[in-house]
């Protein structure tokens, strides 16, 4: 047996033990801790966590660092989770570190979940190739998410707080500010992104549980809307940050975090603005030419209502008709995503939406997003909805995916192969 072979054999979630830690630690125990052998930027958040983590860790390796960056999930392939300056970490590296975790589980009776599995595998890289930093990425809340195995990172990142894993987490904001607060360390600073009154009275109140140091983005540092200045610790610093790419208002809140980030890090302004410009974010507001003749495509991994909120925000600004490709995952709140889609829809004529099916089992059939939404297209075949948008779209269209990472990554190897990188180098 292979070690993608075990992961793949590995539960996604074991419910007969709950969400708990207990098999996390005991596998990172018996590996001798790799989580602890790097200086690990920790970042939670319902949104954003993945741009977040995509631009620090491009601003880390434009000083002249190396660099990890953990996040999920995977687009393509598996090892798009681990990544090392920019790149997925090649398959036989990530394939020998799971051999060790699958012995080690064996050894130890152990039966991790795959993230459980993933994430120990993937900081076992990151120990051996003795890197500068790691970006990881909470894969669920973070309290008793495995990677909060981490005994003390340099700082943590709060993205975003909305409703979402509710069934985990908790069914309102404050309970799940309480779980994502726990990435908070002692005596460490913790960074906050634009949350509500609610989650941030919480996050407050734990950070003086936690004896973590609070920042908040629009009081305690702000970035300036001509992205040539940022304010923190009541100065004013000149940075250009102009060139930077990512598409969409909420990406400027992430950039904001990012920023303050690498100076609470040490990192030059100069490498601030070059790893700023050379961030890239696969799946997210991602841009493409598809079709003959070429239509615009932009791929986005909207998947709960926080996230459509902000695509549709995007959306307003685009000029042209608008076709939408949609697939959603059962679990999700499905009928709120949609009831802003349908919004949306109403103040554009020109925009159409077809429903179709990622081959994620939990996956809605599209018959369903079809009868809760009254109109549109049913092409339960993502790649034969796709082309029928590009063949029956005119040339002035957006053709926008969204709903599921899974879609994306049914649709995104289709459109660009399997070329991945979240640093654009010279």
């Amino acid at each position: 047996m292979t070690g993608l072979d075990f992961l793949n054999s590995c539960p996604p979630f074991i419910e007969s033990r709950g969400f708990t830690l207990e098999t996390a630690q005991a596998l990172m125990a018996a590996l001798d801790h790799p989580q602890d052998k790097v200086k690990t930027i920790h970042i939670t958040g319902t949104n954003g966590k993945g741009s977040t983590g995509a631009i620090l860790a491009s601003m880390i390796y434009a000083s002249g660092a190396t660099v990890g960056h953990y996040t999920s999930p995977h687009l393509t392939s598996v090892t798009e989770r681990c990544l090392i300056n920019g790149l997925p970490v090649p398959e036989q590296e990530l394939d020998r570190a799971l051999l060790k975790v699958m012995n080690v589980s064996n050894e130890h009776q152990l039966t991790p979940s795959y993230f459980e599995a993933i994430t120990a595998a993937a900081f076992l890289v990151f120990a051996e190739k003795n890197l500068d930093y790691v970006v990881t990425e909470v894969g669920l809340g973070g309290r008793l998410d495995a990677t909060n195995t981490i005994k003390a990172s340099e700082l943590s990142l709060v993205t975003t707080i909305a409703l979402d894993h509710t069934t985990f987490l908790g069914n309102s904001l404050t309970l799940i500010a309480a779980e994502k607060a726990g990435v908070m360390r002692r005596g460490k600073l913790c960074l906050v992104g634009p949350v509500s009154e609610e989650p941030e009275t919480m996050l407050v109140e734990m950070a003086t549980v936690r004896g973590a140091h609070l920042e908040l983005l629009g009081v305690d540092f702000e970035l300036d809307r001509s992205l040539r200045f940022f304010y923190f610790q009541g100065e004013k610093c000149q940075l250009d940050l102009t060139g930077f790419k990512l598409l969409g208002e909420h990406q400027l809140h992430n950039l904001a975090l990012a920023v303050r980030a690498a100076l609470a890090l040490g990192i030059h302004r100069e490498f601030i603005e070059q790893g700023a410009i050379a961030a890239r974010w696969p799946g997210r507001l991602e841009e493409f030419n598809y079709g003959n003749p070429p239509r615009r495509v932009i791929l986005d991994g909207a998947h709960n209502v926080q996230g459509v909120e902000a695509l549709l925000e995007f959306c307003s600004t685009l000029k042209g008709p608008i076709v939408f490709i949609c697939s959603i995952l059962a679990h999700k709140d499905w009928p709120g995503m949609l009831s802003r889609v349908k919004n949306f829809l109403e103040t554009r004529q020109s925009a159409l939406i077809i429903w179709t099916k990622s081959e994620n089992p939990q996956a809605l059939d599209p018959d369903e997003l079809r009868a809760f939404f009254q109109t549109g297209e049913v092409i339960p075949n993502p790649k034969l909805a796709l082309d029928c948008a590009a063949t029956k779209s005119p040339e002035a269209a957006t053709i926008l995916i969204f709903g599921s990472l899974y879609l994306l990554g049914d649709l995104r190897a289709h459109i660009a192969g399997n070329k991945f990188s979240t640093i654009i180098t010279a």
